[in-house]
């Protein structure tokens, strides 16, 4: 089913088969990283101090939400 695919592909000028290639290899990348930080952030979830340095706020976690340019609790949050 690929091969007419594959043929086309390799029949194709190299610099135009070049840009295919990076940008299929681009999005491999890009699911291999996202796979990888989830599995990460599972098995050592961040400390106190790596939630107040990046903002460490997930979904569900019923954080007020603030964002980097909000006060922190003992200054008084924002609303």
């Amino acid at each position: 089913m690929t091969d007419g695919f594959e043929q086309w592909v390799i029949g194709l000028p190299v610099w135009f088969q070049t840009p295919l290639v990076l940008a299929a290899l681009s999005v491999v990348a890009l699911a291999a990283a996202v796979v990888l930080l989830r599995v990460l952030a599972l098995v050592l979830p961040p400390d106190e101090a790596e939630r107040r340095a990046f903002g460490g706020v997930s979904r569900g976690s019923g954080g007020s939400g603030a964002g980097p340019g909000d006060r922190d609790r003992e200054g008084g949050a924002r609303r």
